[in-house]
């Protein structure tokens, strides 16, 4: 009982380096965030579009160095349908990590963004002398392989939560244009009845007085 403890305490204390946030990207505007990461620490970034024209934005990692500086880890335009979401690399060297997204390629459209940043920086427990001791090698190993398999299902989740808002979103979207397609369409069919009843009417008047 008390292994099963400590390796749930070793577990949670990886998971609270996993953060998530949803967020609004404006037109015209981008949104940055900031992590500072260790030399050779690996750095999973997981992070989709939901809601907001073709699903579309500028993705971008850089290292923040002396100002004005920055060393550009990657740049690229991401679309929802027909890229991952996904960008895995360890840090080059310990600094502050800038993590943005750009939607200044847009005019009036905002976009809603959900993202998930994981720093493996090693660290297990509280008590690192006691982890790293013979007596609990195994059981470092064992929380380990359970914290990768925690993190891929955590990881896996955030991509379904997106997955069903972007769907549900599509569907809200598709079921307001039916909606008004309808009404339109009710009131050109209304539009023409009233017009028929018109000219029949207009038509037997004009044989009458003939």
């Amino acid at each position: 009982m008390v292994r099963i403890f400590a390796v749930a305490v070793l577990v949670l204390a990886v998971l609270a380096n996993v953060s998530a946030y949803t967020f609004q990207v404006e037109p015209k505007s981008q949104e940055c965030f900031y992590e500072s990461i260790g030399k050779d620490i690996n750095t999973v970034i997981d992070y989709h579009v939901l809601r907001g024209g073709l699903l579309d934005i500028r993705f971008e990692v850089a290292l923040e160095q002396q100002y004005p500086d920055v060393k550009l880890l990657i740049e690229t335009l991401h679309f929802e349908d027909q890229h991952s979401g996904r960008y895995e690399f360890v840090a080059p060297e310990t600094g502050t990590y800038r993590i943005c997204f750009d939607n200044r390629m847009s005019r009036f459209t905002a976009k809603v963004v959900e993202f998930s940043i994981s720093v493996n920086d090693g660290r297990w427990g509280t008590g690192g002398g006691h982890a790293k001791s013979e007596h609990f090698k195994n059981m470092d190993q064992q929380a380990r392989q359970l914290s990768d398999a925690v993190d891929d299902f955590t990881r896996h989740q955030h991509y379904l939560r997106a997955r069903e808002i972007k769907h549900r979103n599509m569907i809200e979207e598709t079921n307001s244009r039916v909606v008004i397609w309808s009404i339109v369409e009710s009131t050109v069919l209304f539009a023409v009845s009233l017009f028929q009843i018109y000219t029949l009417r207009r038509f037997f008047e004009i044989r009458k007085v003939v």
